[in-house]
């Protein structure tokens, strides 16, 4: 009887520990690591696109610290929800919550660390969050960089770019990004 005891209390710890246990019996939680501020790729290789939102890209004024504020988010581990179908790039497009409960791209947005971006009001996709982040979005200023300030140099796209009068940008100006360099070349939004 005590073998059986023992046999079950190990079987127990096994399946707590995550041992021969899938990810949806295990609460739907994965490991992940951050590819930057909007992107993550998870433990089975696969990468997700957050739902929403933008931050910027390499190089760009914020990219280290949404990036930074991405891995401490996940380092628990994430469960996909609302999963939409994929983006160009063949990502999962996904809201991302963490083990403690809390939406990733709030996080990013209250922080000012993100943008609300691609969604019904920028001719993709309506989504579930779409007036809760971009009420956020508003309040919160945009992106910041440095010490806190507003990001004076950080363009979403070259609409924005041209909006503000400072097209083209060259690669090492302030806003340059290469989501805005369609081409590679170093000039953007030409």
């Amino acid at each position: 009887m005590r073998w059986h005891r023992a046999l079950v209390a190990g079987c127990a710890v096994a399946l707590v520990s995550g041992m021969g246990v899938s990810a949806q019996a295990a609460g739907g939680y994965r490991s992940a690591r951050a590819v930057d501020g909007d992107t993550i790729a998870l433990s089975n290789g696969r990468d997700v696109r957050l739902l929403g939102y933008d931050t910027p890209e390499y190089g760009a004024c914020g990219y280290r610290r949404a990036t930074a504020q991405m891995a401490r988010l996940i380092s628990g581990g994430v469960r996909l929800v609302n999963v939409t179908g994929v983006d160009r790039y063949g990502r999962t497009l996904a809201y991302v919550r963490t083990r403690d409960g809390r939406d990733v791209g709030t996080v990013m947005l209250r922080k000012g660390l993100a943008v609300a971006r691609y969604d019904g009001l920028d001719g993709y996709g309506w989504h579930p969050k779409q007036q809760k982040y971009r009420a956020l979005d508003r309040t919160n200023g945009g992106i910041k960089c440095g010490s806190g300030s507003p990001a004076s140099a950080y363009y979403a796209n070259c609409t924005a770019v041209r909006e503000a009068g400072k097209a083209p940008i060259r690669r090492g100006d302030p806003g340059y990004g290469p989501h805005l360099d369609g081409d590679s070349d170093g000039v953007a939004c030409e």
